[in-house]
């Protein structure tokens, strides 16, 4: 339950991770912080600050359930924005456990066990939530490589796919040095 809070805590400090996230309420063990998610994703859907008083008087009814106003006072102590996409990542892991331990309890205690379907069912849990971003360097690899593939050869083809992928071949217009070490084959590039 600690990590639940702080992730509360985080929303509270930062509303833009309320429309980023890929958490559900569901993600939430404890039902006091699911009542609580659950009024941030209302509050931020009618574009209203999420802060403590707006939290108060949109849960006004049900403070006491919640532990009292000291509840949601504490709450925005707690979590740290720096860390909450490893606060994230944890508790879909924490969600995706259950998950799977509740699927595979129905499956085994059914007396028709069909294979297929509890595939199915543990396939989609695995697809919940949290998805790796992209490597930087590797989107600009990608990026690279697709410009260069792109290219056409617009000038006299060297006969060199990389270099003609380079260049867009010889143009006449251009003067090109090649240069290397001795006896690296220059010459017989050329030729």
């Amino acid at each position: 339950m600690y990590l639940e809070k702080q992730i509360l805590g985080c929303f509270l400090k930062d509303n833009t991770l309320l429309k980023d996230t890929n958490i559900t309420k569901h993600f939430f063990q404890d039902n006091t912080n699911q009542l609580i998610y659950e009024s941030m994703q209302k509050l931020s859907k009618e574009g209203s600050v999420v802060d403590k008083v707006t939290l108060m008087a949109d849960n006004y009814e049900h403070l006491e359930k919640l532990g009292g106003v000291s509840f949601i006072e504490n709450i925005e102590q707690d979590g740290d924005i720096e860390n909450f996409p490893d606060y994230e990542k944890k508790l879909t892991e924490q969600f995706k456990k259950r998950s799977t331990e509740n699927i595979l309890k129905a499956w085994l205690s059914k007396e028709e066990k069909e294979v297929h379907q509890l595939l199915d069912q543990l396939q989609k849990v695995e697809e919940l939530g949290y998805e790796e971003e992209n490597d930087k360097n590797q989107t600009l690899m990608k990026l690279h490589d697709e410009a260069y593939q792109e290219q056409k050869t617009v000038g006299i083809p060297t006969g060199l796919e990389s270099l003609d992928n380079l260049l867009g071949g010889f143009h006449n217009t251009s003067s090109y040095i090649l240069a290397a070490r001795p006896s690296l084959g220059k010459t017989a590039t050329m030729l």
